[in-house]
């Protein structure tokens, strides 16, 4: 059974379709294959339904594309989907990412910092970013960022997640059309 939510972000107003999912915190799927070889789990990689954030933020108008949410262990789960800015990466690299308050007891991450003037242009207005990674391995695992209010009162992490929905979810882009999508894993 689908439900249906309406919401804003920015000055879009965004119609989103509930679908069961199953969600998955990955490495960035944009690195060398060899950098995705480690086969222990980092600690960050595992969801907790109860640290996911609810509250849509306002984001970058040039770098997301659409939101998505899906049920996952009977919690919805707002799915962003954004794209690098091209002032930052040529390549405009596309991201789903899941915001969790905390990362729990995650012992094996790191947050690297990144140079103030990169991480101000961020996904989310008001915050700068860092980059999250895993240390579980003998290399780093990039599994997503660590966003700081520019005030400094306020953190979350975004993490990469892949997802596959038991059917073709409806999702709005930036641009306010309707998209089908078919999501495969």
């Amino acid at each position: 059974r689908l439900s249906s939510y309406v919401v804003g972000i920015g000055a879009a107003l965004l119609c989103t379709t509930h679908t069961y999912a199953e969600v998955q915190v990955i490495s960035n799927p944009h690195m060398p294959q060899s950098a995705q070889t480690c086969h222990t789990p980092c600690s960050a990689q595992t969801l907790d339904p109860s640290t996911i954030i609810q509250t849509q933020l306002p984001v970058q108008a040039d770098t997301f594309q659409s939101l998505k949410i899906v049920k996952y262990l009977g919690t919805p789960v707002p799915v962003y989907q954004f794209k690098q800015p091209a002032r930052l990466s040529s390549l405009e690299l596309p991201f789903s990412i899941v915001n969790v308050q905390s990362l729990g007891w995650a012992d094996d991450v790191v947050v690297v910092p990144v140079a103030e003037e990169k991480g101000l242009d961020s996904w989310y207005v008001g915050y700068k970013w860092d980059v999250v990674v895993c240390t579980s391995c003998d290399e780093y695992k990039h599994l997503g960022w660590r966003f700081s209010s520019v005030t400094g009162d306020h953190s979350f992490y975004a993490l990469i997640v892949a997802h596959a929905n038991e059917r073709g979810a409806e999702s709005v882009s930036a641009s306010g059309d309707m998209v089908a999508l078919q999501e495969g894993v």
